[in-house]
């Protein structure tokens, strides 16, 4: 018989059964199934289809089974327990059957197969498994290989390996030979508690042996390449593909699915993408599972039209997308701040017959949040709760985040309040969140106030908490109070690193305290902690922007020296202090070398290059290196422009600058004040006033107002040429357009002034009209 020689293998005598007594966590609805009062129940309960019903209907219809007092069948009782065991709700389950043993209901194989199951699901249970197994053979059942397959589950759950195995060899000797689904559980055993080259060798084994069809081996290599693909170890799995090739098993699509989960999640697309046209190659049809996974990946890349394009060719393929394709993409699109969009596909998805989950609403949610559209955000919440989808700290999170980008962060800041109604609590994500975006929008009391409460509400602070602090502090010139969060942050024991310090050195450099910058970068070196591009431009600019151009130049071959490539941002604080030290030959070298480095010089370079070489008179090599920056089909900004137009207005005609105007103009940059300024100067230097006239009405037609440099200039060249009354005309016309003269336009036309006498009337009568519009005069 059977039965004996079951109890004999076990090392250890099974447990008991368990009873309405044992000690083992309660279910999170027992309250539910002792309060009838909170349930609408029925006389007549007909579970007909358990398939689509939710917990709270399972509840009801079990409680309504219970308060009958009539015969039920037990497949009745069985579905619906099986709606717990399918939501992993195993506890719950456990305790139904507890009431079920209470209420005299006599329990078939199907039933104490579940209860198996929950126990071998459970941490630390699987003793209470071997005891269910002890219960079956009680009671008459012949227990089969599905059993020996739970309790083998049951064990690896727990890391009993040796008995895993042992349980496993012993199968055959018990009249239960191991099936597909068994050897299957076993590899995902020994996989997931790390014994991959054990798994590896125990399948040799059975090859060399021929103990195993094709179809397993295929169907064993797949879950070994998963376990290892997940684990990270990438060129294991590589490896153990080839050699699966190699013996004549072909991949399917599962194994494919790994390596493409795995190259999205490191956002490798290329590989992602290589690895689906080689599935395509092989013959392998891509499945809802890999469509999904690329959309995912695509739109965590922002590739929003490669991710949009997955889910045009899924459904051409009559490949049905799921909830998980529809959020990945919704979320991307919310993000990209493609809402109407998003919006679209959220009813596409509906009207397809998906039910939105907790991650469909919170990213359609957070791309209201993005919008600032409280209104909608608010009723998406309220239709959420209704449906029965219950938001998670998940949800309240990206709401935060979406608020605080918007600039709502009032709105954000009252989501902890709604938290804590809902009983969900924040977590660090949810913190770092709000007191970044109130750092963003310069409310650093309110983020302090925040960061304090934090402990208040047991919640401990992270270096990221800290980091965000120190950096709202350094950003918004409050470096004293940076200093000490961070000296609060070493005395909790967290170190500071290199985001810590690239905040500081940022902080120090900003407020002109560049000493206090190059200890801090001593202090990193002492500390093992290794500076980056950030930590080293940041330095450069600072040292450039205070002139320090020795120290920044140092600063720039150390950090040369020590294998960082600078960046855009690296050259231009470099090149635009030369060019401000009126370097600019070496500024050319820098540029130069910042090209060989393959790094593209950008319209800030080009334009500091171009101001300083128009500043000291270099107007030629400053033409060239405008045609230069053309020629790499760079767009030259506002002050590229003004700078080369401004050049050309001392050594060309009007001719060349008027072409650089109409050329600025079609290329869509806007004229400045300071760029009509220098043509209307140049042009009454020369004496054209009526086209200086006609650029000043173009001026205004622009609405660009005229400032009291533009004016000045015109004044300046009136007086020069000795047109004193028009120049005093051009004064009142001024004061017509609400712009003060100041002391150089006064003491300009003061020079100008013929006789003493009638100097002072008429210098007095200015000063009156000025002050009487004004309220003070200008001081001459």
């Amino acid at each position: 018989m059977v039965r004996p020689t079951i109890h004999r293998c076990f090392r250890l005598p099974p447990p008991p059964p368990p009873t309405p007594t044992s000690e083992y966590p309660k279910g999170k609805l027992l309250n539910m199934f002792l309060n009838h009062s909170r349930i609408q129940q029925s006389r007549n309960p007909q579970p007909k289809s358990m398939k689509s019903v939710d917990l709270n209907e399972a509840v009801s219809f079990f409680n309504a089974m219970v308060a009958s007092n009539k015969t039920h069948p037990i497949f009745q009782w069985n579905r619906v327990i099986a709606v717990f065991v399918r939501n992993e709700r195993y506890f719950d389950a456990i305790e139904m059957y507890r009431r079920l043993e209470l209420s005299w209901v006599v329990s078939d194989i199907n039933t104490l197969t579940m209860l198996m199951n929950c126990y071998c699901c459970c941490s630390g249970c699987v003793g209470y498994g071997f005891g269910v197994l002890g219960l079956i053979l009680k009671r008459g059942f012949v227990p089969d290989v599905v059993h020996f397959t739970i309790l083998i589950k049951g064990l690896f759950f727990d890391k009993n390996v040796e008995e895993a195995f042992w349980l496993l060899c012993r199968m055959k000797e018990l009249g239960f030979p191991p099936n597909e689904v068994t050897k299957g559980t076993f590899f995902r055993g020994l996989c997931s508690t790390g014994n991959w080259e054990d798994a590896v060798r125990w399948m040799e084994d059975m090859d060399e042996n021929g103990l195993d069809s094709d179809v397993g081996f295929q169907i064993y290599y797949g879950i070994i390449i998963d376990c290892l693909v997940k684990k990270g170890l990438i060129q294991k799995a590589e490896e153990l593909m080839v050699e699966m090739r190699s013996k004549g098993f072909l991949p399917d699509v599962v194994t494919y699915n790994s390596f493409i989960y795995f190259w999205c999640h490191v956002v490798d697309l290329n590989k992602a993408i290589n690895a689906f046209f080689e599935m395509k190659e092989q013959g392998i049809y891509p499945d809802v599972v890999t469509y999904s996974t690329l959309i995912h990946g695509f739109c965590r890349a922002g590739e929003l039209e490669e991710a949009r394009r997955m889910l045009d060719e899924m459904k051409s393929f009559a490949i049905s997308p799921n909830v998980i394709a529809y959020s990945s993409l919704i979320y991307g699109l919310c993000r990209a701040g493609e809402l109407e969009i998003a919006i679209h596909l959220f009813g596409e998805m509906r009207n397809a017959g998906l039910e939105p989950d907790v991650f469909a609403y919170g990213s359609i949610i957070y791309g209201f949040c993005l919008a600032g559209d409280i209104r909608e955000v608010n009723c998406i919440l309220c239709e959420m709760k209704n449906n029965g989808v219950i938001p998670n700290v998940v949800v309240y999170n990206l709401m935060v985040d979406g608020l605080c980008r918007s600039g709502n962060w009032k709105e954000a800041k009252s989501i902890l309040e709604e938290m804590e109604i809902d009983r969900i609590y924040p977590d660090l994500m949810t913190y770092n969140s709000l007191i970044y975006g109130l750092c963003r929008a310069a409310q650093l009391e309110e983020a302090r106030n925040i960061f304090d409460d934090m402990e208040n509400k047991g919640v401990s602070h992270d270096k990221i908490i800290y980091n965000t602090m120190i950096y709202g502090y350094s950003h918004a010139g409050e470096i004293d109070e940076a200093w000490r969060v961070c000296s609060r942050m070493k005395n909790e024991g967290i170190a500071p690193d290199v985001i810590t310090y690239n905040s500081l050195i940022h902080g120090y450099c900003q407020v002109g305290n560049w000493r206090m910058s190059l200890g801090l970068l001593n202090e990193m070196k002492n500390n093992k902690v290794s500076p980056n591009v950030v930590t080293y431009s940041s330095l450069i600019h600072g040292c450039a922007v205070h002139r320090e151009f020795e120290i920044a130049r140092d600063i720039f071959n150390e950090m040369r020296n020590q294998g960082i490539s600078p960046n855009e941002f690296t050259y231009n604080s470099i090149i635009r202090g030369l060019c401000n030290a009126g370097n600019w030959g070496e500024a050319k070298a820098i540029l130069n070398l910042m090209v060989e480095q393959g790094v593209r010089p950008n319209v800030v370079t080009y334009s500091s290059i171009i101001h300083s070489l128009c500043r000291v008179g270099e107007r030629e090599e400053a033409y060239c290196i405008f045609n230069l920056m053309l020629k790499h089909g760079v767009r030259p900004n506002v002050i590229a422009y003004t700078s080369i137009i401004h050049g050309l207005c001392e050594v060309s005609g009007w001719e060349e600058v008027k072409y650089i105007l109409n050329r600025m103009q079609e290329q869509g940059v806007r004229p400045n004040v300071v760029t009509y300024t220098s043509i209307i100067g140049s042009l009454c230097k020369i004496g054209d006033w009526e086209e200086a006239r006609n650029i000043l009405i173009q001026m205004q037609d622009q609405g660009i107002k005229p400032n009291v440099v533009t004016y000045n200039s015109i004044i300046q060249n009136l007086c020069n040429y000795g047109y004193w009354k028009d120049a005093i005309c051009i004064i009142f016309q001024m004061l017509e357009l609400g712009v003060r003269p100041d002391a150089v336009t006064l003491h300009v036309v003061r020079s100008a002034l013929p006789g003493d006498e009638s100097k002072t009337e008429t210098m007095q009568f200015l000063e009156s009209v000025i002050k009487k519009q004004f309220g003070i005069a200008n001081n001459s």
